[in-house]
């Protein structure tokens, strides 16, 4: 997050701009749900969680609409972050040798960008979040966290997690093995 990158790389690496594209996507499923009917049953399945859980998803899609908005007028300041350094993108070998893998999401964004897994429990290691922020931070070192754009990247994540189960799920042409394994993992999270 402190990397000095070179003015002509830095134009060519994406910039955070608080887009609406997933919480379009969910309140579009969320009006699809209401009004379709699915012949495929595992689509059926999705459109009824839809349903039943739509007050709940529109909340979390408000929420990310009025903290993207409240950071576009912050306008806070962009550095490199992966994008996506959850647990799954964290290695380390027999060796002790640490990796960040999965850099297809780099991006100039608030720090919170990356630090928002921080405390999240994703590191399947039986810690508490305290637990784990506090040596999370003891190794990176001390920051200030924009609690504004902390808690927009959480929730815009959440929102586009369902957008991408949604768009799984009802992609008739994919495994259907596989699209109910999505279906089962966004109805855990409910």
């Amino acid at each position: 997050h402190t990397a000095v990158i070179d003015p002509a790389i830095r134009q060519r690496i994406r910039h955070e701009d608080y887009s609406d594209h997933w919480r379009k996507a969910v309140r579009d499923r969320l009006r699809q749900a209401d009004k379709a009917a699915f012949a495929d049953p595992i689509a059926a399945e999705l459109a009824a969680l839809l349903c039943r859980q739509h007050d709940t998803i529109s909340q979390l899609v408000q929420q990310a609409e009025h903290y993207a908005a409240r950071l576009q007028a912050q306008a806070p300041p962009l550095v490199l972050c992966h994008g996506d350094i959850h647990a799954g993108n964290v290695l380390i070998d027999n060796g002790d040798r640490f990796y960040i893998v999965d850099w297809d999401t780099l991006v100039l964004a608030p720090v919170e960008r990356d630090l928002m897994f921080v405390g999240g429990g994703q590191f399947v290691n039986h810690r508490s979040p305290q637990a784990e922020e506090r040596l999370f931070y003891q190794g990176y070192g001390a920051t200030a966290i924009n609690p504004v754009a902390l808690a927009y990247y959480r929730y815009e994540r959440i929102v586009q997690d369902i957008a991408e189960f949604c768009a799984q799920i009802l992609s008739t042409e994919g495994n259907r093995a596989d699209r109910a394994n999505g279906l089962r993992l966004l109805s855990g999270q409910f």
